[in-house]
């Protein structure tokens, strides 16, 4: 993955308004599915939490209730990774996803 790109990931995932949220959500990879924390979201990407983070530039879908969102890995950091959704999910969504999330996350 080129530069460019991992720039064009990091600014998508940061192009609108993120949701800070501690869920546990499914992440289905191509090596198999794997469990995942949510620990932000936006329309167009979210900042996750696994064991065993999958690679820079893998696809992943994220799977949580009704929701279900495709994009490619950004960044990793750790066990944190950015994930950028191949198309804008919509707010609706987000609200729908981390409306029940604790309160008084730290941010």
């Amino acid at each position: 993955m080129s530069t460019n790109q991992r720039q064009a990931l990091s600014w998508e995932a940061r192009a609108s308004r993120r949701r800070r949220a501690l869920l546990g959500a499914s992440l289905l990879t191509e090596t198999g599915p794997r469990r995942a924390n949510i620990l932000n979201l936006s329309t167009g990407g979210a900042l996750l939490d696994a064991a065993e983070p999958p690679k820079v530039g893998d696809p992943v879908t994220l799977v949580r209730g009704t929701l279900e969102a495709s994009g490619r890995v950004g960044w990793i950091n750790g066990h944190r990774f950015g994930v950028a959704f191949d198309q804008a999910i919509a707010e609706t969504d987000v609200a729908a996803v981390t409306e029940r999330a604790p309160d008084g996350l730290p941010g």
